[in-house]
């Protein structure tokens, strides 16, 4: 990486390691859920890797984020799935995207760029729908720090996202994530299955 002068393979969990995130949910409630990547999975016709935080099963409470890291310091987005305890027969809703949504690490601090793309959320029952989508990134630091449930963290990188277009009637909200080369994610606000998702556990 050219601020951190680590490899990308370096920043990624082994096969097998599992981490703990404390998740809150959008009604203020929280879990300590377990987290886990997948290496190598097939998702609708593709071959993609997947972090998972809590359980991705019909009936149980969880996330699942598609992607493609095949880029150096570039996370591509697909698609995610959103599991909902009271929904037994599937993912309660999935949305994914026409063009991958690329996060670039290579961006310098302050550096906006925007990615369009067309999202199609898929729900409970079989409707689903498809507009377009606006992702406005901005690495805002890399020297942040951060407390959560884990403890504080130096040394992060604070990458800033604005969400919305014709998703959301044209207005904008914010998603920020905490990033760290040796703990991956720290802290994650405006997830799509919760409001927070923070650290607990790191990845053993």
């Amino acid at each position: 990486h050219p601020v951190f002068g680590l490899s990308w393979a370096a920043v990624w969990p082994a096969e097998g390691e599992t981490a703990t995130y404390r998740v809150t949910r959008f009604d203020g409630s929280t879990a300590d859920l377990p987290a886990t990547i997948d290496y190598g999975v097939e998702f609708r016709g593709r071959t993609l890797d997947r972090l998972v935080v809590g359980t991705p099963e019909p009936g149980n409470e969880g996330w699942a984020v598609y992607f493609d890291r095949s880029e150096p310091w570039v996370l591509a987005v697909v698609a995610s799935e959103i599991y909902y305890p009271e929904v037994g027969s599937g993912p309660g809703f999935t949305e994914s995207f026409e063009e991958p949504v690329r996060f670039d690490g290579n961006l310098d601090v302050g550096e906006t760029y925007e990615v369009e793309s067309t999202i199609t959320l898929e729900f409970e029952g079989g409707a689903s729908e498809s507009m377009g989508v606006t992702y406005r990134m901005t690495p805002a630091t890399i020297e942040d720090s951060v407390t959560v449930p884990f403890g504080t963290v130096d040394g992060v990188m604070r990458l800033e996202a604005a969400v919305g277009g014709e998703l959301i009637g044209g207005t904008f909200f914010d998603v920020v994530l905490w990033l760290h080369p040796d703990l991956a994610l720290v802290r994650f606000e405006g997830a799509p299955a919760w409001d927070i998702i923070e650290l607990v556990d790191p990845w053993a």
